[in-house]
């Protein structure tokens, strides 16, 4: 269901939002960039600050380059390769990112994802 909403929109913002799918077509990711005006679960938005996440929530997790927050491994932000000229491709956790960082891609995605 909540998926199918998410491509509703997607119809409506082309340019905002985008999928990806696997090789038999079926959808198994999509994410909106910081032009979608949307929020997922009315907290989290394309967009927001490294600081402005951490804030809302109890806890966070780095892995494979996504920003995971508490525990919902089926939303997740993008980390940039490179923010102010620096370089965060091998952190350990939200507290090795600057704070005014903004999270520009918020993604959907299957909870497995990451295994």
């Amino acid at each position: 269901m909540q998926l199918k909403n998410i491509l509703n929109l997607a119809e409506k913002q082309k340019g905002f939002v985008y999928e990806s799918a696997n090789l038999s077509g079926r959808v198994v990711r999509i994410w909106c960039t910081d032009l979608y005006k949307g929020s997922y679960k009315s907290v989290f938005r394309p967009g927001m600050t490294v600081s402005e996440a951490v804030d809302r929530t109890g806890k966070q997790l780095v892995i494979h380059g996504m920003l995971i927050l508490d525990g919902e491994f089926g939303m997740g932000f993008n980390i940039p390769d490179k923010f102010d000229r620096k370089f965060y491709d091998d952190i350990e956790s939200a507290n090795d990112l600057p704070g005014h960082m903004k999270l520009e891609e918020l993604q959907v995605m299957h909870c497995e994802w990451w295994r």
